[in-house]
């Protein structure tokens, strides 16, 4: 409200901050919100290839599995490690980078954008003992989301509370988000004016930062803000 001076505002959130773009649109819905955006957000955990293995092994755990006594141990996710777990599922590109910097020498553009994504990961924040600790439990053990409520203190946040315009964005190359998992929010989201899914290219992070992002996600989502930036009420309608 304060920095909005009261006019609504349109909401971004990327991975797990599009998971918080939501709770915080079904918790309180009085926040000046025009829109959200949320871009590779896994509801749906079961439906990310690279969990679905162990959790039958998590749900063994009962609090006390190897995980959970790693994270306990070293405090949290170290930031290396969030690096190291965005590179392992883009391994292809890092093998093939060098050979796509030295075709790319006299294009000062493309090597200026893979020197902003460098950057970018390089400063990857950790996660802190206590946000992991909630985050593995809830989304990744309990897969909390799947079904469009979260208990978070006393109350139950629901996102069908969410009555705001959604667009949600799935890359169509993203290991840490795939397709399934993301387009799962859609039917959770029945009081919503709009909900659009769109696939755009891309992984995890390319979606955003990858050459083709300039005119399919940045597009789409500058098309989105402009649509619902207007005065009047837009029509009511859900995509497939």
């Amino acid at each position: 409200h304060e920095h909005s001076g009261g006019r609504p505002v349109h909401v971004v959130g990327w991975s797990l901050g599009g998971i918080f773009t939501l709770l915080t649109a079904a918790d309180q819905p009085d926040l000046p919100i025009a829109s959200l955006t949320v871009v590779g957000s896994p509801v749906d955990v079961r439906k990310v290839p690279l969990v679905a293995p162990v959790r039958p092994l998590l749900n063994l755990s009962q609090g006390g599995g190897a995980i959970t006594l790693a994270y306990r141990a070293l405090g949290g996710v170290p930031q290396p490690l969030v690096n190291l777990v965005f590179s392992a599922v883009s391994v292809q590109k890092i093998v093939t980078k060098p050979l796509a910097v030295l075709s790319h020498l006299d294009d000062a553009d493309y090597l200026a954008q893979l020197e902003a994504v460098d950057r970018f990961r390089a400063n990857m924040i950790a996660y802190p003992g206590r946000t992991f600790g909630q985050l593995y439990h809830r989304f990744v053990k309990g897969n909390a989301l799947a079904v469009g409520r979260m208990q978070v203190g006393r109350r139950t946040v629901d996102l069908s509370a969410i009555r705001v315009p959604v667009l949600v964005f799935a890359g169509n190359t993203d290991g840490i988000a795939p397709l399934p998992a993301v387009r799962a929010v859609v039917p959770l989201l029945p009081n919503a004016p709009e909900v659009r899914f769109e696939v755009v290219p891309g992984g995890h992070l390319g979606m955003l930062t990858g050459r083709a992002a300039r005119e399919t996600t940045w597009q789409v989502l500058d098309e989105w803000v402009e649509e619902w930036s207007g005065s009047e009420p837009q029509q009511a309608r859900r995509s497939p």
